[in-house]
């Protein structure tokens, strides 16, 4: 007969398998689009490619995405190393996805173990980040990581889990600098953890914790043997953006709002009736149980006070969330079933269920995201021009439409190039008056309609509105939920003198 520790070992090892392709699957579902897109991805692969930093950020993503790339000897060209980055960023967030569900199986089980790994693998706005290069799923794995390092820690302290511990707080650290809150929590871990039973005191934990933390830090981040104060800069970069002035946010301004669009009613049912519980046993728990239930609402709270608004900067929280709700879950499940006397495979169903309606709940969110990097407004747009208008047509553009004309100098690396001459300004307006286009033979006007607030002075205003007047609009763009490939664009064509 097998031992049930081994076999449930066992059975998580497979799920941990299963989670990782599923996850791996989910975040690399078509990420070869154009580098340029994305406002940030041209900059970072520049930065790789010439081997330089300015240590805005630490350099976990570039220092893995330069040695796979050189191992598997990539073109050293902005867009196939960017989808390099782009497959990297994605294990990254398989990984946390897996950490995730091991935390899961060390408090509640197989069963809470499934639950949280599919809703956090499912989780939109990880989906979306994982297929950009930035470093969003870097820190999500390194926090991941060591959230399971401090319960193992607290389980059975020793040099082994210190050095565990200290080394995943440093992944968090290289991810992006904010993970530093990851070694916070880890110290009060350290400072409250019993060691009487332990052969580990104190003072000696916090030395192994010292050394594994800047040994990995050292070793991924290395150049910093050169770089210190370029990267004690970027650090204090970061720290200045910590003002509680800053951007004048509230958490109920502006994150709460995050929550609950990235969350559905059963997620939030979940994780209260998980509260619940974790109140009424609170005798039984551990401080780094409550301290990862608090995580959410305390990283909320200091991103409030940041001028930091994107979404993206909150998805260490919402995927807490979704970790959270997955214990309810499991727990939800237990409760109900030894109410009913319900054993084996009716328990199993009732968290399959359980966990397939909340998927369910946000399956349009889910199913959008992915549809979205089936699409490509730009394309589509430079496909209607094609097929539309003449060859020697000249068309003016907001920057941010990025269409290329075939005798421009950009054309090398564009995806795709226009017959017609297209002619680029940050803003369509810097060109002149609506009169003066068609003077100078202006055929067609591309904006992004979406990307601002058009109309910040006067003399955008009286343009755009001469425009919409003078002109005809001849396609328009659906703006995607994935803005960054389907912004909302707008054609019109200019009447001629």
């Amino acid at each position: 007969m097998s031992n049930p520790a081994t076999s449930g070992l066992r059975r998580m090892w497979a799920l941990s398998a299963l989670l990782f392709f599923f996850s791996l699957s989910l975040f690399t579902w078509k990420n070869s689009f154009p580098y340029y897109y994305h406002i940030d991805e041209p900059l970072e692969v520049l930065l790789m490619l010439e081997n330089e930093t300015n240590f805005h950020h630490p350099l976990l993503m570039g220092n893995v995405t330069d040695l796979v790339a050189r191992i598997l000897q990539v073109p050293r060209t902005p867009q196939p190393m960017v989808e390099v980055g782009r497959w990297c960023l994605a294990v990254f967030g398989a990984i946390a996805v897996v950490a995730f569900a091991w935390l899961a199986f060390h408090y509640g089980g197989i069963g809470a173990a499934l639950a949280a790994g599919v809703l956090v693998a499912v989780h939109p706005l990880l989906i979306e980040v994982t297929h950009f290069y930035k470093q969003d799923p870097a820190l999500l794995m390194g926090l991941a990581l060591s959230f399971l390092a401090m319960a193992h820690f607290w389980q059975r302290p020793s040099w082994q889990t210190t050095l565990l511990l200290g080394g995943a707080n440093a992944l968090a650290f290289s991810g992006k600098y904010i993970g530093i809150v990851a070694a916070l929590l880890s110290l009060i871990v350290i400072f409250r953890v019993p060691l009487a039973k332990a052969r580990l005191n104190r003072r000696g934990a916090l030395l192994f914790f010292a050394l594994a933390f800047f040994g990995v830090v050292g070793g991924v981040n290395y150049q910093l043997v050169s770089g210190l104060g370029a990267m004690a800069g970027g650090v204090g970069r970061e720290v200045v953006l910590l003002d509680a002035g800053g951007g004048g946010r509230l958490l109920t301004d502006k994150y709460l709002t995050v929550v609950l669009e990235q969350n559905n009613v059963l997620i939030f049912f979940f994780t209260g009736w998980l509260f619940l519980q974790m109140w009424r046993t609170r005798r039984d728990r551990t401080l780094p149980e409550f301290l990862l239930a608090g995580f959410p609402f305390a990283f909320g709270l200091m991103l409030s006070l940041t001028p930091k608004t994107a979404e993206r900067y909150f998805l260490p929280a919402g995927v807490t969330i979704c970790y959270l709700a997955g214990l309810g879950i499991a727990d939800f499940s237990t409760r109900v079933a030894a109410f009913w006397k319900w054993e084996g495979w009716k328990k199993c169903l009732l968290t399959v269920v359980c966990v397939a309606a909340t998927c369910a709940a946000s399956a349009p969110e889910i199913l959008g995201t992915l549809r979205g990097f089936s699409s490509d407004s730009r394309r589509e747009l430079a496909r209607w021009l094609e097929e539309n208008a003449a060859p020697d047509a000249v068309v003016v553009q907001d920057r941010r439409v990025q269409l290329v004309g075939s005798s421009s100098k950009e054309n090398s690396d564009r995806a795709f190039t226009l017959t017609q001459t297209v002619l680029s300004k940050k803003d369509a307006a810097d060109f002149g008056s609506i009169q003066e286009l068609r003077e100078r033979g202006v055929s067609y006007v591309a904006i992004d309609a979406g990307e601002k607030s058009k109309g910040s002075d006067k003399r955008q205003v009286v343009f755009y509105q001469d425009l919409k007047s003078t002109g005809e609009l001849v396609w328009k763009g659906g703006w995607g939920p994935v803005i960054v490939l389907n912004p909302r664009l707008e054609l019109y064509r200019l009447p001629p003198l």
